[in-house]
C-alpha cells in the first residue's frame, strides 16, 4: 500500500473530477498484510508498478462514471457500506494524480492546486539534485539472455547450489590455515596496479551480478528491457531492469530475484576461495584472490545493507512480505515519534499486528539515523569532490536537502498540530526533558579536562656503552635496586689494555734514562727531551686510565633497574652508544602529558589535578600543573600515549618515522603532590585537572569555526 499524505482542494473547488489513463493495466497481486487482497496498476509508459489497496481500487474503478466528487463520493459509501469523505477521497485523488495515472478534465485545473505546485517544486529540486543519481541504459539483454540460458540452467539445480556452498565452506576452512599467507596477498591491493585490478575485478563481479538478477527473472517469465549504468555521486553502478516482477504474486519467485545477484557473487566468491587454496602463486592465484575478496566484501558490506534500496532491501520486504517496505516504515515511524513525543492519540497508518508496526517503526528510525550518517559522507565527499566555491555551495545544498528539509516538514507539521501537542500531558514531559537537553547543551557547566599522560620516576636515566668494547662482568639485573656509583656492568678494552702496558713500559725506560743522566753523557744531553716525553707518557697514561674508569659502568642515583640489555652477556662485543640500562629513581615521581589545542585556553600553571592510572587498584595521585609548552609538540614522545599503541592521541609516521599528531598538541607538566610511591614501570593514565567552564555548543562551534579558519586559509 502506498500512502498518499498532504492536502488536497475542497470537493466546491472541483468540478469535474480527473479521468484515468486509457492505457493503464490492473494486475492481481499478492495478499496483504491483512489477508486481503491487493492490486498492481502497470504504467507502460514508465514501465513501473503502483502497489493499490482496495479503497484505492474502488476509486479507479469507480471513477470513469462519476463527474463530480460528491457523485464519488456516494458511489464509494455505497459500495462499501461505510462512510467516506470528501477529505479521504482527496487524498486518493492527489495519490493517483501524483503517480500521473490520470488525465486532467475540462474543469480541472491542476496548476490550482496547492499540492502540485509543491510536487512542481519537487521536480526542481530533484533536477538540481540529479548530479548526484541518474542512469544511463546501455543495451537490452534478451538476446545475451537467450543464448546463454543453456549454461546457466545447471546452476538453478539445488545440487549444484549446495556444491558450491559445501566447496566455499571447505575454501574458507583451509584459507584459515594460511591465514598469514592470505593477509600477505592483500598487501597487493595497496598499490595503485593493486586498485586497478581490484577495480576490473569488481566491474567483472557486478556484470555476473547483474546476469543473475537478469536470468533469474526470464526464468520466471519477467521481461529485462534494459541493462544500465547508474551514477551515484559520479560512481558508476551497473542496474538491470526487473520492474517486470512485480507482476509475480508468488513472493517467493520475487525473492529468488532480489537474492539472485547476491548468490552469483557468493558462488564466485567460494569457487575462488577454494582455487586460491591450490593454485601456485602467480597471476592466476592473484586473479581468484581478486574475484574472492571482490564477492565476498561487496556482497556482505552492500548488497546485503537492508537501509540503501539494494538487494538487501528488497529481499528484506519480501521476506517480511511488507511491499512499499520504507514509505509504509516512515509513515509507521513519524507517527510512532509523534505518539512517543507527545502521546496524541491518532490511529496508526494501518492496523496491522503490534509486531509489524514496531518492525516498521524501528527499520524506520534505524534508516533515518544511517541517511544522516551517509548524506553527511557524501556532502564532506562532494566538498572534496569539486572546487572549493561550489563544493560550498553543493556541500549545504546536500545537508539542506537531505537533513535539514525532512526535519523542517516534520517541525511544520508539528506547528500545524499546536493546540493538540500543547494539551497533551506527555508533551510537557517532552519539553521538560527538551528544556533539560537544551541547558546540559548551552550551559557551560563542564569545567573538568581531561589530559593524557604518564606517571614515572622524576629521575629516569638512560646509561649507555662509552664505546665500542666487550663485556666483562654484569653485576645487576631487571628489578634490582642500586644505590649512587654502584656497579652496574664493567666492560673492557683490550686495545685500550694493550696502549696502557705499552705506555708504562716506555715511561719506565724513560725514567730509567733519566735516572742515570748524571752518568750518563748521552742521556744527560737529551734529559730535556726525556722529560718532554715523560710528560706526554704520563698525560697518555691519565687519558687511557680515564677510559678504562668510564667501563666501569656505575648507577647514577638511586633507584631500580627498570629495564637491561638482554644482550648483556660476558664475553659479548656491545657498540658505542648501545643502551645498556635503564634506572628509575626511587625519590620522588613526576607526571608529564599533552594537552590538545581545544583544551589549552582552559587551563592554567597553579591548578589543582588528579592522575588517574589506567590500571586499576591503584590509588589517584594529587599533582598541580606546572609547565605547559608556549608551542605545539612536532612529534609526540611518549610513545604509550599514541594510538599505535593502544593510547588515547591520534598519530600519523613521518618520514623519519616519528608519531605526529593529527591535531596540534602542547607538552604538559606536573608536580606530585605529598609522597608518593614510585612506580617500578611507567603507568599511562589521565590527569583530570579544574579548567575554565565550558558548555558542549562552545565546544562543537569552536571546531567548527577552526575547520572553517583552516579551509578558508586553504
Amino acid at each position: 500500500m502506498i500512502q498518499a499524505t498532504g492536502s488536497y482542494p475542497e470537493a466546491r473547488q472541483t468540478k469535474v473530477l480527473p479521468r484515468l489513463r486509457e492505457d493503464l493495466v490492473l494486475i492481481d497481486g499478492p495478499s496483504g498484510a491483512d489477508g486481503g487482497p491487493t492490486w498492481r496498476v502497470y504504467d507502460p509508459l514508465r514501465h513501473r508498478y503502483i502497489a493499490i489497496d482496495r479503497p484505492t481500487c474502488l476509486v479507479m474503478s469507480l471513477l470513469p462514471a462519476h463527474e463530480t466528487v460528491e457523485d464519488l463520493v456516494a458511489a464509494v459509501a455505497s459500495q462499501t457500506g461505510r462512510q467516506f469523505s470528501a477529505a479521504t477521497l482527496a487524498e486518493l485523488l492527489k495519490f493517483m494524480q501524483q503517480q500521473n495515472l490520470t488525465d486532467a478534465g475540462a474543469g480541472f485545473d491542476w496548476r490550482a492546486d496547492p499540492g502540485m505546485r509543491q510536487a512542481g517544486h519537487g521536480m526542481v529540486m530533484s533536477l538540481v539534485h540529479n548530479y548526484l543519481f541518474f542512469r544511463i541504459p546501455l543495451f537490452a539483454p534478451e538476446r545475451i539472455l537467450q543464448a546463454t540460458s543453456g549454461l546457466v540452467e545447471p546452476l538453478f539445480r539445488r545440487s549444484v547450489q549446495i556444491a558450491i556452498l559445501l566447496i566455499g565452506i571447505l575454501g574458507l576452512f583451509l584459507v584459515s590455515r594460511q591465514w598469514e599467507t592470505f593477509v600477505h596477498d592483500a598487501r597487493f591491493l595497496s598499490t595503485a596496479a593493486g586498485l586497478t585490478q581490484f577495480a576490473i575485478t569488481l566491474f567483472a563481479v557486478k556484470v555476473l551480478h547483474e546476469f543473475g538478477h537478469a536470468h533469474t527473472a526470464r526464468r520466471y517469465g519477467c521481461r529485462v528491457p534494459v541493462i544500465g549504468i547508474a551514477f551515484m555521486m559520479m560512481a558508476p553502478v551497473l542496474y538491470t531492469d526487473v520492474t517486470d516482477a512485480w507482476r509475480l504474486q508468488d513472493r517467493s519467485k520475487r525473492l529468488s530475484i532480489d537474492a539472485a545477484g547476491i548468490a552469483v557473487e557468493i558462488g564466485v566468491a567460494c569457487l575462488a576461495t577454494f582455487l586460491w587454496v591450490f593454485l601456485p602463486e602467480g597471476s592466476a592465484r592473484q586473479i581468484v584472490f581478486l574475484l574472492a575478496t571482490s564477492s565476498w566484501m561487496m556482497s556482505i558490506a552492500v548488497n546485503l545493507n537492508p537501509l540503501m534500496r539494494f538487494d538487501g532491501y528488497y529481499i528484506t520486504a519480501d521476506l517480511a512480505g511488507i511491499e512499499n517496505l520504507q514509505t509504509r516504515a516512515f509513515a509507521f515511524g513519524t507517527w510512532r515519534l509523534r505518539e512517543t513525543l507527545f502521546g496524541l492519540g491518532h490511529d496508526p497508518p494501518e492496523f496491522i499486528s503490534r509486531t509489524k508496526a514496531r518492525f516498521l517503526a524501528g527499520y524506520a528510525w534505524c534508516v533515518w539515523v544511517y541517511r544522516v550518517v551517509l548524506f553527511t559522507g557524501i556532502a564532506l565527499a562532494v566538498y572534496a569532490y569539486f572546487f572549493k566555491l561550489l563544493g560550498i555551495v553543493l556541500f549545504l545544498f546536500e545537508l539542506g536537502y537531505f537533513i535539514a528539509k525532512p526535519i523542517v516538514a516534520e517541525v511544520q507539521i508539528w506547528w500545524r498540530l499546536r493546540r493538540k501537542i500543547v494539551s497533551a500531558p506527555r508533551a510537557h514531559l517532552t519539553a521538560a526533558s527538551l528544556t533539560v537537553a537544551a541547558l546540559l547543551f548551552f550551559i557551560p557547566w563542564s569545567s573538568e579536562v581531561k589530559i593524557p599522560a604518564i606517571l614515572e620516576a622524576e629521575s629516569v636515566s638512560h646509561i649507555y656503552a662509552p664505546r665500542a668494547a666487550r663485556i666483562s662482568e654484569v653485576l645487576v639485573r631487571t628489578g634490582a635496586h642500586v644505590r649512587r656509583n654502584d656497579v652496574l656492568v664493567r666492560l673492557e678494552a683490550p686495545d685500550t689494555e694493550n696502549q696502557k702496558r705499552l705506555a708504562l713500559a716506555r715511561l719506565s725506560a724513560l725514567q730509567l734514562r733519566l735516572d742515570r743522566a748524571l752518568s750518563d753523557k748521552e742521556d744527560r744531553e737529551e734529559k730535556l727531551v726525556l722529560e718532554g716525553s715523560k710528560t706526554a707518557l704520563i698525560v697518555l697514561l691519565d687519558g687511557l686510565a680515564r677510559e678504562l674508569g668510564e667501563l666501569v659502568v656505575r648507577a647514577p642515583t638511586d633507584g631500580i633497574v627498570a629495564e637491561l640489555n638482554p644482550v648483556l652477556q660476558p664475553g659479548r662485543w656491545i657498540g658505542m652508544k648501545e643502551p645498556i640500562a635503564l634506572v628509575r629513581g626511587t625519590a620522588q615521581a613526576s607526571i608529564t602529558g599533552y594537552v590538545s589545542e581545544a583544551n589549552l585556553w582552559r587551563i592554567v600553571p597553579g591548578a589543582a589535578a588528579r592522575f588517574v592510572a589506567e590500571v586499576h587498584g591503584v590509588p589517584d595521585v594529587p599533582a598541580t600543573l606546572t609547565r605547559v609548552a608556549t608551542g605545539s609538540t612536532p612529534w609526540i614522545e611518549l610513545a604509550e600515549l599514541t594510538n599505535t599503541n593502544g593510547g588515547p592521541i591520534e598519530v600519523q609516521a613521518d618520514a623519519r618515522q616519528r608519531s605526529v599528531a593529527t591535531t596540534s598538541h602542547y607538552g604538559v607538566g606536573f608536580t606530585v603532590m605529598g609522597r608518593v610511591a614510585v612506580p617500578e614501570a611507567r603507568q599511562r593514565g589521565s590527569v583530570f585537572i579544574q579548567g575554565a567552564a565550558e558548555s558542549y555548543f562552545s565546544a562543537v562551534w569552536r571546531r567548527i569555526l577552526k575547520v572553517l579558519v583552516r579551509e578558508s586559509a586553504a
